[in-house]
């Protein structure tokens, strides 16, 4: 599971990106894709992945979308979440990889 904290939003207060990527909304669909998820802080008590403000959700079964998160700043300045998905295929070879960059800095 990746995790990530970093101010995504630009207010000053940190908020935290956590990657699931052995997860799904419904189990019974086949091998998961994974999802990321943000929470803005400041955040107090449980929140149900549904609630989250914003969740990356892999476009392919098994594509580990979250296993690696970082946050860092755009050529803009403006904060980025880099997101991994480990298994996706690219130009015919199997499991390569992908990183997406997504640009937050602003909600």
């Amino acid at each position: 599971m990746g995790l990530a904290a970093g101010d995504l939003d630009g207010d000053g207060v940190v908020d935290l990106a956590a990657g699931a990527p052995g997860e799904r909304e419904n189990p019974e669909e086949g091998a998961p894709p994974g999802w990321v998820g943000v929470l803005y802080g400041p955040a107090r008590g449980r929140h149900a992945a549904a609630e989250l403000p914003l969740r990356l959700v892999a476009s392919a079964d098994g594509d580990a979308l979250g296993i690696a998160l970082a946050i860092a700043p755009g050529l803009d300045g403006l904060p980025v979440l880099a997101a991994a998905a480990y298994r996706v295929p690219v130009e015919g070879f199997d499991d390569a990889g992908v990183v997406y960059l997504v640009p937050l800095g602003l909600r």
